[in-house]
């Protein structure tokens, strides 16, 4: 008897306890100050006002060959203004692309320019895709004119860069299809410019 007592008490104590964790939570959620929950804000839509940033540009002369003579013709374009080794790649990149007035492309259009470096003493290091050499149509007057269309259109337009140096993916190589040794740099050549 007195155990079944025990375990009523046990069990009142219990339903109490219960009870009273009950109106406790009750009391903790209900009597706080009421806030609303509110939607959440549409983000006012931004109009798209970019900034027009105007693109610098700058006007360079490029050499092109010619089929009816053995001269290098000049021709204007408009390049984006920045460092010189970025300006010096898109000037190769023109000169890839070819004559807007019919002249020869000095360069194979598959070939791609990879990095151009310049060094303290104004020596460019102008690294070529191996399309320049593979693509390259042979003969050394082909090969003269390409070295020169790259050589007088960067130093004519870029003062820090005073010699030109050819590299293909990366090396040194003898030459671009067997005529002209390219293991040193090259300077401008002027007199092979047409007037």
């Amino acid at each position: 008897m007195k155990r079944r007592r025990q375990k009523s008490i046990k069990f009142f104590l219990f339903i109490l306890l219960l009870i009273i964790a009950s109106l406790l939570a009750l009391y903790f959620f209900f009597s706080g100050p009421k806030e609303k929950v509110k939607a959440a804000e549409k983000p006012e839509r931004l109009e798209a006002e970019f900034e027009k940033t105007e693109v610098m540009t700058r006007q360079v002369t490029l050499y092109f060959p010619s089929e009816n003579d053995d001269w290098l013709h000049p021709e204007s374009r408009e390049i984006r203004v920045g460092t010189p080794e970025k300006e010096a790649e898109e000037i190769i990149q023109e000169l890839i692309a070819g004559s807007k007035k019919g002249y020869l492309s000095p360069l194979p259009p598959q070939a791609r320019i990879r990095q151009v470096f310049i060094t303290n003493d104004g020596t460019a290091y102008v690294d070529f895709s191996r399309e320049i050499m593979e693509k390259h149509p042979s003969g050394s007057a082909a090969e003269l004119t390409t070295i020169y269309a790259v050589v007088n259109s960067l130093i004519s337009n870029i003062p820090a860069i005073k010699q030109v140096f050819f590299l293909i993916e990366g090396s040194e190589r003898e030459t671009l299809s067997g005529h002209i040794n390219l293991n040193r740099p090259f300077v401008a050549l002027p007199s092979i410019i047409a007037r």
